[in-house]
């Protein structure tokens, strides 16, 4: 694992220590954050549902749930700004 991957697995470890390092390398490995608030925006949806649906976040939440914040964050790059005159 490269420095930096080791670096995000230990910030995905401190944000959710109930994650295994198998898991924490494996959102290292899949998702290029630019730093530890990304990671928290996950982090709390997660824990949102949890309380809402008492469902426990398990890696495939955390993917999936990454991978829906990703698809919307490419959406609103795609839009273009409206003109001011």
């Amino acid at each position: 694992m490269r420095p930096y991957l080791e670096v995000q697995k230990l910030i995905w470890k401190d944000k959710m220590p109930s994650l295994n390092d198998s898991d924490a390398g494996t959102l290292a490995e899949n998702f290029d954050f630019s730093g530890g608030g990304e990671i928290d925006n996950v982090i709390l949806k997660a824990t949102m549902n949890e309380i809402l649906n008492g469902e426990s976040p398990d890696i495939g939440y955390l993917l999936k749930g990454h991978r829906a914040t990703q698809h919307i964050k490419k959406k609103k790059g795609n839009r273009s700004s409206p003109r001011i005159n």
